[in-house]
């Protein structure tokens, strides 16, 4: 059996484990940050529409990564990126660094999860979450029931998360949101009332 704490796969820089200790511990830090940055780009970002946004969702380990890794590969969908961990809150800015900072491209390495995925700094991934834990206080609280329905009601998330999606978009130039997260499972009745023409996976 691997031991997690030594394989490689589970380590982190220090600045990544240092940058998102400071967002797990300060969001609305980050939530005032991302507001900055929706205000900087708000004529950038104003006429861009949310259209069909893509939700890919389900139990773990259901195929969902896979599903996720085809539908990015279409040129006109935007969705995260493993680079796009820690600072998610603020995707322009943080694309904008990362694409003036690279390096030569990593070689593709098999994720954490030991199922043969193969990764790179570039590859679809899940990083959301952070934000929907940021507005909804206790969302993973297995003591109490998570499920967003079609009466939830958020305005500040909803704001947010509507420019968050713009500024994705503008940042990766594509015209179609494109997400994979399990939790959202639960959240399909109030994402579909936030968006009426998303479609979901």
């Amino acid at each position: 059996m691997t031991d997690n704490i030594t394989d490689p796969a589970f380590q982190v820089s220090g600045f990544d484990h240092f940058l998102s200790g400071l967002i797990a511990r300060y969001p609305r830090f980050w939530i005032g940050l991302g507001n900055m940055e929706t205000r900087a780009l708000a004529d950038e970002i104003a006429p861009i529409a949310i259209e069909a946004p893509v939700y890919v969702t389900g139990l773990a380990r259901a195929g969902t990564t896979i599903a996720l890794e085809i539908l990015a590969a279409h040129p006109d969908v935007a969705t995260h990126l493993y680079r796009d961990f820690p600072p998610v809150f603020t995707p322009y800015w943080w694309n904008w660094f990362v694409e003036r900072s690279r390096k030569a491209p990593p070689e593709p390495r098999e994720r954490a999860h030991k199922d043969g995925i193969m990764i790179t700094p570039d590859s679809p991934e899940a990083r959301e979450e952070v934000i929907w834990m940021a507005f909804f206080e206790a969302l993973h609280d297995p003591a109490q029931s998570n499920v967003l329905d079609g009466d939830t009601d958020n305005p500040a998330f909803e704001a947010f998360y509507r420019d968050h999606i713009r500024k994705l978009l503008a940042a990766r130039g594509r015209k179609r949101y494109l997400s994979k997260g399990n939790y959202n499972v639960t959240r399909i009745a109030y994402l579909h009332k936030l968006f009426p023409d998303a479609r979901f996976i």
